[in-house]
């Protein structure tokens, strides 16, 4: 076999692995379910506010956002004391605690924290947080320090130029895996709202 075939047939394994990675990443979303939530405004032109009802969470700190998603997601698929398997609900919740990343699954509906599976990760906590209203601005692509910082910081000056109180820290809403294709990543700076 020549340069040229080799060439061809490197080629052709890449196109296979980015094919793979690309429908990979759509499947998951695709088979997703979306949390309900109500809009009840907006402020300005970008931002969006939203009602949300209680949530379930399972969630984990990690060195990583791969390896809490990965965590996670074994989590949902089975690897819990009752080996339930469970629906991906989007978005994914994540947020810096210093050199470390807290990323959260939201629980399908009907799911507390009296009746959901125990992880069998130890790393991995079961929570409940109340109804809140959350603004959120949204923005596509990876959502790496730098992007997420500015559009952070859009959304912290839309809601200082309106007046509007925040009662949490930021936070990240992504609607899709960490490593997805860019073109598949949506992703929204929240926070929570008086």
């Amino acid at each position: 076999m020549g340069k040229s075939g080799i060439a061809f047939g490197l080629f052709t394994v890449a196109v296979v692995l980015v094919a793979g990675w690309y429908l990979a990443s759509v499947a998951i979303v695709r088979d997703a379910v979306m949390v309900d939530y109500s809009v009840v405004g907006t402020i300005g032109q970008e931002v969006e506010v939203r009602q949300y009802s209680n949530l379930t969470l399972a969630s984990m700190s990690s060195d990583s956002l791969d390896s809490a998603f990965t965590a996670l997601s074994r989590y949902i698929i089975g690897n819990n004391r009752d080996n339930a398997r469970m629906d991906m609900v989007l978005p994914l919740i994540s947020r810096s605690e210093g050199e470390r990343v807290n990323m959260s699954f939201i629980l399908p509906e009907g799911y507390r924290v009296d009746n959901a599976p125990q992880p069998l990760n130890s790393d991995i906590a079961i929570s409940e947080i109340p109804s809140r209203k959350v603004a959120v601005l949204g923005f596509s692509g990876y959502a790496g320090d730098s992007a997420y910082e500015e559009h952070r910081g859009r959304l912290e000056s839309s809601l200082r130029e309106h007046r509007v109180q925040t009662q949490s820290d930021y936070f990240l809403f992504s609607y899709a895996p960490p490593r997805s294709p860019p073109v598949l990543m949506k992703n929204e700076v929240a926070v929570e709202v008086a």
